[in-house]
């Protein structure tokens, strides 16, 4: 009887097995899917062809970006970029760090991930696996895509734990998510890219971006040596435990610059919101472990 018992127990753990591990094959293969749908290239009509402005450019012109700027960006851009330097086409990050899961306490857990980000028509895709407990991983996937946000949080790719997609205030948190990391696609930052620059001070400028009808606005602020040290939205939403919409001040930090590609590119970050009393709350730490940066083809001349 006892070895038939045990024979029963061991053959539900295994069927258990099986099935979760189904489960996570299935949703790397659906992530898999997600990033080759994602560089597909777009379609234009032919009325848009028609209406298509010049071509844009493909290199870095200080004479033709700097000009009107403020003081603190053109410094920033001629300390990270030189003359010449190709535009960023798209990059694909692999990084390393750890997140906190709980707004109320420490609650740190690893993860790993790697992001796709395409700069025309902008749109990024994040791909994380967080460490929840020995064995058991949760599986995160954050994007922003044609103008629409989304976030989702499988445990073992099976049981959802957090799901918001659309247009509207989980849009407008991923477009500054995308225009916050522009320091690892600094190119991105440039005016010939879209974005347009007010000076604040000697040290600091605010960032303009709009995509699909929604523009979104960051403080970038800059160290004496040029650099991005930290960015911040005045008002960012997130979504409580709860389902109830909370907005605040949120902020995020860059460090340890290296060259790459012929750019300086800052290889930690860290990410959090500010709480009642100016007290900063971080929930992301990370840094970036491998980099593949592709640009935009040089015209021959």
């Amino acid at each position: 009887m006892w070895f038939k018992a045990a024979g029963i127990f061991f053959a539900i753990v295994f069927v258990a097995f099986v099935f979760v591990l189904g489960c996570q094959s299935q949703w790397q293969r659906r992530t898999q899917q997600l990033v080759q749908d994602f560089y597909q290239p777009e379609q234009v009509s032919e009325a848009e062809q028609a209406g298509a402005s010049p071509e844009p450019l493909t290199q870095y012109d200080p004479d033709k970006e700097l000009a009107g700027l403020p003081q603190p960006v053109q410094r920033f851009f001629q300390t990270v970029l030189t003359p010449r330097q190709p535009l960023v086409a798209d990059v694909t990050l692999q990084q390393q760090g750890q997140i906190n899961l709980s707004p109320k306490q420490d609650a740190w857990k690893g993860f790993s991930a790697q992001q796709d980000v395409v700069m025309h028509s902008p749109r990024f895709i994040w791909q994380a696996k967080v460490s929840m407990a020995p064995g058991i991983n949760a599986y995160v996937i954050d994007s922003y895509n044609q103008g629409r946000g989304w976030l989702q949080a499988k445990v073992m790719g099976l049981i959802t734990v957090a799901e918001e997609e659309g247009n509207g205030d989980i849009a407008e948190g991923e477009l500054m998510r995308f225009l916050a990391e522009s320091p690892w696609y600094p190119t991105r930052l440039l005016p010939s890219q879209g974005v347009q620059w007010q000076e604040i001070d000697n040290t600091s400028a605010e960032a303009r971006l709009e995509v699909a009808g929604q523009e979104v606005a960051l403080t970038f602020s800059f160290n004496d040596q040029g650099l991005i040290e930290t960015v911040r939205a005045e008002s960012r939403y997130r979504q409580s435990l709860n389902g109830e919409a909370i907005y605040a001040p949120w902020v995020g930090h860059f460090s340890d610059y290296h060259n790459v590609e012929g750019m300086l590119l800052p290889h930690r970050a860290e990410v959090g919101w500010m709480q009642s009393g100016d007290n900063w709350q971080p929930y992301w730490q990370g840094r970036i472990t491998d980099w593949d940066i592709r640009f935009y083809p040089i015209a021959a001349r």
